[in-house]
């Protein structure tokens, strides 16, 4: 049971609590069928208080009548004098839509019913985007997020829905430029990152949609949503080079080949034998060429590494970014994953190969700093934190006057 209904059901706890004090004062009339004298009474000792109560009975007396125009208009009028409770289209005008013209047109029905009516735009849009079934059309939506935008430009509900609004039309491009709008507003609100990292996989836009997943991680790291949406990421990523070669029996042989000496050359690592690592990743690369195939030389870089080879491991990661600051992000973008995944010596290795190579990186020094943080090495994150400040680092001077890192 989600929120709402709870809350209904609170609520019609609460009112069956009063059954005994409520009084149908038309009741003698529905009972002797004087449905339309009935509907009369009801109105004119409208309470309130019971609205729910009333509504019911007159919503009977109308079916007796099978005059469901009449009722209708009735609701029409509650609406507009706020005579309605805050669920009133959800589950009172829904319910009675669905048994008048069937559960698959009475979304649409009551969606119609709604704006057809004489009650003012702003009310009837509210009433149907605030509804949990019903939506408004693509082009009304847009005008109508638009309007509230304008009316509030820092309202981040209604910024949001309208980058909703603009997906729903396959605006791409205008969604991305709203969400931004939305996080320029809040930067650390972790659903918007997450719905712009869901615009870009619809682009296919996978550096920016990595982006995003790894700022909702960075902001909040237990964050099931933001964890999930990253292993589709990666999930997307493996299936489509699966996709590519599935029909080409050469490339999937030696894609089989190149993994299995990758995976042969992982398990070497974890066992702490290097030398034979570095010989299986070397045959991965040496297969990849052709293909395509980084990680393995990003893997065996660490395994050189871990073995106090530096010189070598740093060469192997030169040519793997290649002083290209996407390629030299990406590899802090790892190190921030493992961060997370509270890896921090596979963190620590990461960063300071960027930070050898590439010294005036201040990301490098500003997540090392945080790693060293995590591992209580308060001196070295100290340096880290101070260098990356040095090289213009935002939102490094917080982290030191909060830690006192001085």
């Amino acid at each position: 049971m989600n929120n709402d209904e709870e809350y209904l059901e609170d609520a019609l706890d609460d009112d069956c609590e009063e059954e005994e004090e409520f009084i149908n004062p038309c009741q003698s009339l529905i009972d002797s069928k004087q449905y339309l004298k009935a509907i009369e009474c009801l109105k004119y000792n409208y309470n309130e208080d019971y609205w729910f109560k009333y509504f019911d009975s007159i919503l009977m007396c109308y079916e007796k009548l099978e005059d469901y125009e009449g009722f209708f208009d009735y609701c029409i009028y509650l609406i507009s004098n706020n005579l309605s409770g805050d669920y009133f289209v959800e589950y009172s005008l829904l319910p009675v839509f669905k048994k008048h013209y069937g559960e698959k047109d009475s979304k649409i029905k009551l969606r119609d019913f709604l704006l057809n009516s004489l009650l003012p735009k702003d009310v009837k849009y509210k009433l149907i985007v605030e509804s949990k079934s019903l939506s408004l059309p693509e082009d009304e939506e847009i005008n109508y997020f638009q309007e509230l935008v304008e009316l509030n430009p820092k309202n981040i509900d209604a910024i949001m829905n309208l980058g909703f609004a603009y997906c729903n039309s396959k605006d791409y491009s205008k969604a991305i430029e709203t969400f931004e709008k939305a996080l320029a507003i809040d930067d650390k609100n972790v659903k918007n990152y997450l719905e712009l990292a869901n615009v870009y996989q619809k682009l296919n836009d996978k550096k920016n949609e990595l982006k995003c997943l790894l700022k909702a991680l960075e902001i909040s790291p237990n964050n099931e949503m933001a964890k999930f949406q990253m292993s589709l990421f990666h999930g997307t990523i493996r299936e489509k080079t699966q996709e590519e070669i599935k029909d080409n029996k050469q490339a999937k042989t030696a894609y089989n080949k190149i993994w299995g000496h990758y995976n042969k050359g992982i398990e070497e690592t974890e066992n702490q034998n290097y030398l034979k690592a570095i010989e299986e990743f070397t045959s991965a690369i040496r297969l990849g060429k052709e293909h395509g195939f980084p990680d393995a030389l990003e893997a065996r870089g660490i395994a050189k590494i871990k073995m106090g080879n530096w010189v070598e491991g740093l060469e192997d990661f030169r040519i793997l970014t290649q002083n290209d600051a996407y390629l030299i992000k990406k590899v802090i973008d790892e190190a921030i994953v493992h961060y997370h995944a509270e890896e921090f010596d596979s963190a620590l290795l990461l960063l300071s190969v960027i930070i050898k190579l590439y010294p005036q990186n201040d990301d490098a020094y500003y997540w090392r700093g945080k790693v060293y943080l995590k591992k209580n090495e308060k001196n070295n994150a100290t340096k880290d934190f101070n260098e990356a400040l040095n090289l213009g680092r935002i939102g490094v001077q917080k982290i030191i006057e909060h830690e006192n890192l001085y």
